[in-house]
């Protein structure tokens, strides 16, 4: 692919071309759809392609179906002149489309199929230039690289026919001259590969723009996709020759996918699908992509902040994830990202404690603010410039992997304090839910930090459903005494392994096992004995019991400062090889 030099006013007759433009010819051709004018092309004009790659004395392609085809066999790099009716050049818009359908009846040997798109005759590109591009539609030798090259998300398979539709304009703009139909078949027998290309037609369809809700106005985010990379490495993790989608109505996927999590909060940006262009709007994401889509204006991310999602892992990747990041992924931030499900290895994001499951969809509320370690008197502020996501699938062919992400939701959750009596003062303390843990390794593999407790209206009541350990730093610690006593009421829904309430002192992971008596259980299936962890008291309450009041002298426990409460529901029982998180409700 030489660079053309000169203007781009070549007439058909210095083009060497047998392009005919609504009318009738004796001639073989075949017809292209250009921006909605018929043009026929005779097969007599064809050219060789990029110089010595027609090896051997394999045929010409050939029309079929009507003149709609072109028919190859064997080994063949074709090159076909076009023009407008003026004899000028075809212009590539940035929305330009193309689109034809591939039938593969004999698969190449050490080889590939493609079409493309050139201002000449040369398929490399030449440095730091796009002059051409070709679309592989379906290889026998693997992943094709290069940069005049995209691999289709899905291979077409022998004995199938695919319909492919390529946003061209996203990787190559300009004038162009040549329509190019290669058939690659390198193997000791070059007359194998029989395959058809129809209904060629260029269009320019403008992108759709993904409708958001911020601060209660609707927003058309503009569909500018950029690529994601995790951490400092030199090189993307994304896969360029393919792009995402959104719905026809901006809004996402398809109604028959979308669900909303059991509660309804003010939303900043909703109804966002991922779906790839070379698809129909019914597949889903495919396929290794790092994706990043600029917000309209920063988005300040606070203690508070949360994102919510419906997502369906239709067929698992290596990674799922959806982030907020204030750049694209070269600053090393860690947990910048939530990986809703990890198939294998390991990596620098978020994962959920509850990991989605192929084939199910969930909606998950992510508590993001917390995840990034931000609480009341942070002095770190973020500002997230781009919602990123990642379908990270980089061995092999990188096309394993499906996934949906519908309903997205950004906003900042009520930040009801919780109220509790302190010798006889009221005290409002931060609803920052930071996690817990009993690990003798300080990591918080107890707690599941996507299961927020619930604070009344009044702030004097804490909902916790599932496993969730959390605790809630005091604005000024208190002393325990010896005479010191704790009391509050408890109601069990739905009894859990372990329930307990906590005293702690300040440290920086909220060990309950801290080296005190500082943490005691009122209910729970595994609550048998006290141990160096916590304390029981009985009786312990139990599902079906009603509220019932408890009163600890804690002081005959421990004395000395606290600096936290800790609430913490234990629920991470193992059923056949599933974890189950969501059971128990106090």
């Amino acid at each position: 692919m030489k660079i053309h030099l000169g203007l781009f006013t070549t007439t058909l007759a210095a083009l060497g071309t047998s392009v005919i433009h609504a009318q009738d010819t004796d001639e073989d051709y075949f017809t292209v759809n250009i921006y909605g004018t018929e043009t026929n092309i005779t097969t007599s004009s064809w050219k060789p392609y990029d110089q010595n790659q027609n090896q051997g004395s394999n045929p010409l392609p050939i029309s079929v179906d009507d003149h709609s085809g072109l028919r190859t066999i064997g080994n063949k790099w074709s090159a076909y002149s076009i023009a407008n009716p003026d004899g000028t050049s075809i212009d590539v818009h940035e929305n330009t489309v193309l689109k034809f359908d591939f039938k593969l009846d004999e698969d190449t040997e050490k080889g590939f199929n493609a079409v493309c798109l050139d201002t000449d005759l040369e398929q490399t590109n030449p440095s730091g230039v796009t002059n051409g591009k070709c679309i592989i539609m379906s290889s026998s030798q693997g992943w094709v690289s290069g940069n005049s090259y995209m691999n289709s998300n899905e291979v077409t398979q022998e004995g199938t026919t695919s319909s492919q539709s390529v946003p061209i304009g996203q990787y190559l703009t300009g004038p162009v001259n040549y329509l190019v139909i290669i058939q690659d078949s390198d193997g000791t027998n070059r007359t194998i590969g029989d395959s058809t290309i129809h209904n060629l037609q260029l269009v320019d369809e403008s992108r759709g723009k993904l409708k958001v809700e911020i601060n209660s106005e609707e927003v058309e985010l503009e569909n500018n996709q950029l690529s994601y990379k995790s951490g400092d490495k030199d090189s993307n993790q994304d896969t360029t020759d393919w792009l995402m989608e959104v719905s026809e109505d901006g809004y996402g996927i398809q109604s028959k996918f979308n669900s909303i999590c059991a509660h309804d909060m003010f939303k900043v940006i909703s109804n966002l699908t991922l779906l790839l262009l070379s698809l129909s709007y019914t597949s889903l994401v495919v396929g290794n992509q790092w994706k990043a889509l600029p917000l309209p204006e920063p988005y300040v991310v606070t203690p508070y902040t949360m994102i919510e999602v419906t997502a369906t892992i239709g067929q698992k990747g290596e990674i799922h994830s959806i982030c907020l990041d204030d750049d694209l992924g070269d600053n090393g931030i860690q947990n910048s990202c939530v990986t809703l499900l990890l198939n294998q290895g390991a990596n620098q994001f978020y994962n959920l404690n509850e990991q989605y499951v192929e084939g199910i969809e969930r909606c998950v509320t992510i508590p993001y603010g917390q995840i990034r370690g931000l609480t009341s008197n942070s002095t770190t502020h973020i500002s997230a410039n781009y919602l990123v996501f990642v379908q990270d699938n980089d061995v092999g062919d990188k096309r394993a992997g499906r996934s949906t992400f519908s309903d997205i939701k950004i906003y900042e959750r009520d930040q009801r304090p919780i109220n509790m009596e302190i010798f006889d003062n009221e005290v409002s303390i931060p609803n920052v839910q930071l996690p817990m843990t009993n690990s003798g390794s300080n990591s918080y593999v107890q707690d599941t930090l996507e299961h927020l407790q619930d604070v009344s209206a009044d702030g004097k009541s804490i909902y916790i459903e599932g496993n969730s350990w959390k605790r809630y730093k005091l604005p000024e610690p208190f002393t325990v005494s010896k005479s010191t006593v704790l009391k509050f009421n408890v109601t069990v829904e739905q009894e859990a392994e372990v329930l307990c309430v906590g005293l702690l002192k300040d440290n920086d992971h909220g060990n309950m096992n801290d080296g005190r008596n500082d943490v005691f259980c009122v209910s729970g299936t595994e609550v048998t004995s006290s141990n160096n962890a916590f304390r029981v008291i009985k009786p312990k309450v139990q599902e079906g019991d009603g509220m019932k009041s408890i009163e600890i002298v804690v002081g005959t426990f421990f004395t000395g400062q606290v600096a936290y409460l800790g609430l913490a529901q234990d629920m991470d029982n193992q059923v056949g090889t599933e974890v189950k998180r969501t059971a128990g409700k106090a």
